[in-house]
Order: C-alpha cells, then sequence, then structure tokens
C-alpha cells in the first residue's frame, strides 16, 4: 500500500513538472505572438489607407455645416467604382486593425 501512495505521488509530482513546463512555454509563445501582432499592425497603418483617407482623398468628403444641419458629411456626387473600392479596402483595414489591436493586448496580459 505505502509503494502504491509513493507511486501516485510521484506521478502527481511529475505531472504538476509537466504542466508548469508547458504553461511557461505557452506563455513564451504567447509573448512572441503579440510581438507579432504589433509588427502586423505597424505594417497595415504603413500600407492601406484609412477610411478617413479614401473618403477624404477618393470620394471629395468634406466635414462642414451644411444648412440647419451642422457638421454633417459633405460628398460630391461622382463617385466612382476606384473609390468605392479603395473604401471596401480601407474599411477591411480598419477591421482589422481592431481585431489585431485586441489581439495584441490579450497576448502581452494587457487588461
Amino acid at each position: 500500500l505505502q509503494y502504491v501512495e509513493l507511486v501516485l505521488v510521484a506521478r502527481g509530482g511529475a505531472k504538476a513538472l509537466s504542466v508548469r513546463a508547458e504553461t511557461e512555454r505557452y506563455a513564451r509563445k504567447l509573448r512572441e505572438t503579440s510581438a507579432r501582432f504589433d509588427e502586423a499592425l505597424r505594417a497595415l497603418r504603413e500600407r492601406v489607407r484609412s477610411v478617413e483617407d479614401v473618403l477624404r482623398d477618393e470620394c471629395g468628403v468634406a466635414l462642414g455645416d451644411v444648412g440647419s444641419c451642422p457638421r454633417r458629411f459633405v460628398s460630391r456626387d461622382d463617385v466612382g467604382e476606384r473609390a468605392v473600392d479603395a473604401l471596401r479596402v480601407a474599411m477591411r483595414r480598419d477591421k482589422t486593425l481592431n481585431l489585431l489591436e485586441g489581439c495584441a493586448k490579450n497576448a502581452a496580459g494587457e487588461p
């Protein structure tokens, strides 16, 4: 009976050490992943225009007072397919940025 108790204690200790090693490995990989999220965020911001940039540059959107409705967006009427496609890409960029920012914070252990 004492032998069985010793075996069970030894197996529990080995399992605890194994769990600890795996947890440390997981935490290390998570920190590496967090750095990759930051790199991806930086690259995306540099390479793809924001929605605001596309609205201003492609659609001619200006923020100003219009009639009785102050601070309304005003745009040209002749917005083409290129502008719509650029806006679609920019919206995807913003959605991806939001996702990456949330993941980066969680991977880094930030609240």
